[in-house]
C-alpha cells in the first residue's frame, strides 16, 4: 500500500514539472514582431515596451515603468538608434554608458548592450541604462545605517524626457552629473572623477613600494616608475621634475607639499588607479545622503583632518585637526554640541591611566606633579607620596585629572558634547604638529588649530531668536581665558556635529584622495562593487 502511495506521489510530481515548464513554455517572450515588416516603427516599440518584454530584458519593475514613462512622453518615437545606427544623441548615451564608473556608477547597476539583440532591443536597454543612472546619481546606492545596498531605482522617464532639452547647453554627462547634490563639494568631486577618467587609463596594477631603509639600492627608480606610470612623470625626467612630481602628487593625496617621502606617501603610491576611482565612487555616494537641514552645524571629516562650522548654508570657520592614531582611532558620530568649556579640567580616560601614566610614574615619582595631575579615591583627594606605586604593576588605581591651564592636555579651551565614546573638539598645547599633512597623533579626541576663534564664531551665532541671544560673546571668552579659570558657556542652542569618514574631498581646481588611515572604506566598497 505503501508502495502505490509513492508512486501516486511520484507520478503526481513528475505531471507537476512538466507543466510548469509547459507554461513557461508558453509564456516565452514572442519576438517575431521585431521583424514583421507590417508594422510600423512606433507599433513594434509600442509592443517592446510591454512589461513582460521589458523584463526579459533584465528589468525591474520600476526600470519597466520609468522606460515607459519616457517613451510615452515622447510619443513613443525612438530616441537613441535608427535602425541599426545610434542616433546623435544615443553615441552620448553610449559613451557615457560603456563607462560608468566615470560617474561614480559600478558597472553591475548596468544592462550590457548585446550584438545577439535586435536594435529596438538595444534602444531600450540603453534608455534604461540612463534612467537608471539617473536615479542612483540622485538617490545613492549604498543604505549607510543597515549596510546594504539600496535597490536600483530609476530617475522618473517623463522627468528626464524633459531634462533632456537642457542639452542644447550642456552636455549629457553634465545633466547626468547635475542629478546629485548641489553642494559644491560633491559637483566638484564629481567634475574631477568625470575628467579624471578621460584622461587617465584605469589600471588594476598595484604597487609593491618599500621604505628606502628597506630598498636601499632601487628606491628613487621604483618611486619614479610609479609616477610614471600614474602620469605624474615621463621618462626623462630630471631630478628636479622628480621632485616636483613628488610635491604634486602628495599634495593631490592631502600630504604636506614637500619632496619627503614618507611611509604615508608610499602607502598612497601602491594604491592603484581602480581603487582610488573606486574611493571617488564611494566618497561621491556618501555626499549623496540626506543633506543637513539644520541652520547650523559642524562637520569634521577625519582623513582630511579638517573641522568646517556651517551656519545660514555659509562657511564661517574652517580649522585643520589632529585626529586619533591608528590604534587610538577617532570614531565616527553624530552629537549636539552643547557649551563651551573654558579652561577645561581633564578627567583622563582609564586606558591612558594604565597603559601611560602608570609606567610614567613608576619611572618618575614627581610625573604626576610635574605634569599638574591629581589623583582621587571616590571624592578624596590622595597625595601621590603616599601610594606604593611599585605593588601596581598595572590597572591604575585612582582616578586621574589633570588641572586647568596651559599644560593641560586639552589645551585652553574644549567644545563639549555628549557621546559614548568620551572624545571632544579641544585646544592643545603641542601646536607644532598643525604643520603636518598627516596628523594623526591624538588618542581619539579631535585636536582643533584654532579653537578659541572657533568658540568665538560660534558664540556669534547662538541665537534662538535675534532678541535672545547669548549673554556671551567673543569678548566674554577673552575675558574669561585672561581670568584663567574654569568656566563653562552654555549655548542657547545646540549645534549639531557630524564626525564624517569620506576619504575625498575636492576644490574647484583640485581633487585630494587621502588616505584610508583606519581602513573603514573597504565594507562599504564591497558592497558596492562586490568583494
Amino acid at each position: 500500500m505503501h508502495r502505490i502511495f509513492g508512486l501516486v506521489c511520484f507520478v503526481v510530481l513528475i505531471c507537476s514539472c512538466s507543466t510548469e515548464e509547459s507554461e513557461e513554455k508558453n509564456q516565452a517572450i514572442d519576438k517575431t514582431f521585431l521583424t514583421d515588416s507590417k508594422l510600423s516603427g512606433k507599433e513594434k516599440l509600442q509592443k517592446a515596451l510591454a512589461f513582460p518584454y521589458l523584463k526579459s530584458l533584465g528589468m525591474n519593475e520600476a526600470q519597466q515603468q520609468a522606460v515607459n514613462t519616457f517613451y510615452e512622453a515622447n510619443s513613443f518615437n525612438f530616441q537613441l538608434f535608427k535602425g541599426d545606427s545610434l542616433t546623435r544623441l544615443g553615441q552620448k548615451a553610449y559613451d557615457c554608458m560603456n563607462e560608468p564608473l566615470q560617474f561614480g556608477i559600478p558597472r553591475n547597476r548596468i544592462l550590457p548592450l548585446q550584438e545577439s539583440h535586435h536594435w529596438i532591443e538595444n534602444e531600450l536597454i540603453l534608455a534604461c541604462n540612463l534612467l537608471t543612472a539617473a536615479g542612483i546619481l540622485k538617490n545613492g546606492l549604498l543604505d549607510y545605517e543597515n549596510k546594504l545596498t539600496k535597490p536600483t531605482i530609476p530617475l522618473d522617464g517623463k522627468e528626464f524626457h524633459l531634462q533632456l532639452k537642457q542639452l542644447d547647453t550642456i552636455s549629457l554627462a553634465k545633466l547626468l552629473i547635475k542629478q546629485g547634490p548641489t553642494d559644491t563639494n560633491y559637483r566638484f568631486i564629481a567634475d574631477h572623477l568625470y575628467d579624471y577618467c578621460q584622461r587617465v587609463s584605469i589600471d588594476t596594477h598595484q604597487f609593491v613600494l618599500k621604505s628606502k631603509k628597506e630598498d636601499t639600492l632601487n628606491f628613487e627608480k621604483n618611486i619614479r616608475e610609479c609616477l610614471i606610470q600614474k602620469g605624474f612623470l615621463t621618462n626623462k625626467s630630471s631630478k628636479q621634475e622628480f621632485n616636483s612630481a613628488i610635491k604634486q602628487f602628495k599634495k593631490l593625496s592631502g600630504f604636506n607639499e614637500d619632496n619627503r617621502i614618507d611611509e604615508a606617501t608610499i602607502q598612497a603610491l601602491n594604491e592603484s588607479t581602480l581603487n582610488k576611482v573606486k574611493r571617488i565612487a564611494l566618497a561621491l555616494d556618501k555626499l549623496r545622503q540626506p543633506r543637513k537641514t539644520d541652520k547650523k552645524y559642524v562637520i569634521v571629516n577625519l582623513p582630511s583632518f579638517e573641522l568646517f562650522f556651517y551656519a545660514d548654508d555659509t562657511l564661517r570657520s574652517r580649522n585643520r585637526i589632529i585626529i586619533g592614531k591608528t590604534t587610538n582611532q577617532t570614531p565616527q558620530l553624530k552629537a549636539s554640541i552643547n557649551r563651551i568649556v573654558c579652561h577645561p579640567f581633564w578627567k583622563v580616560p582609564q586606558s591612558i591611566a594604565d597603559k601611560e601614566i602608570l609606567p610614567a610614574v613608576k619611572a618618575n615619582s614627581r610625573y604626576l606633579s610635574t605634569n599638574h595631575y591629581r589623583i582621587y579615591r571616590g571624592k578624596n583627594e590622595i597625595n601621590p607620596t603616599t601610594v606604593n606605586w611599585k605593588r601596581y604593576k598595572k590597572n591604575f588605581p585612582y582616578t586621574v585629572i589633570q588641572d586647568p591651564g596651559p599644560h593641560n592636555s586639552l589645551g585652553i579651551i574644549k567644545l563639549e558634547f555628549y557621546n559614548s565614546f568620551s572624545v571632544y573638539v579641544h585646544d592643545t598645547p603641542t601646536k607644532s604638529l598643525f604643520r603636518r599633512g598627516y596628523r594623526s597623533f591624538s588618542h581619539g579626541c579631535m585636536r582643533c588649530e584654532n579653537p578659541v576663534e572657533l568658540a568665538k564664531t560660534i558664540l556669534d551665532f547662538d541665537s534662538i531668536s535675534p532678541r535672545n541671544r547669548n549673554v556671551y560673546t567673543r569678548d566674554s571668552i577673552d575675558s574669561i581665558l585672561y581670568r584663567a579659570v574654569n568656566f563653562s558657556i552654555p549655548l542657547k542652542r545646540s549645534i549639531p556635529i557630524y564626525v564624517e569618514y569620506i576619504t575625498v574631498s575636492a576644490t574647484r581646481d583640485n581633487l585630494f584622495l587621502h588616505l584610508d588611515l583606519y581602513k573603514r572604506d573597504d565594507e562599504y566598497l564591497n558592497l558596492m562593487f562586490g568583494s
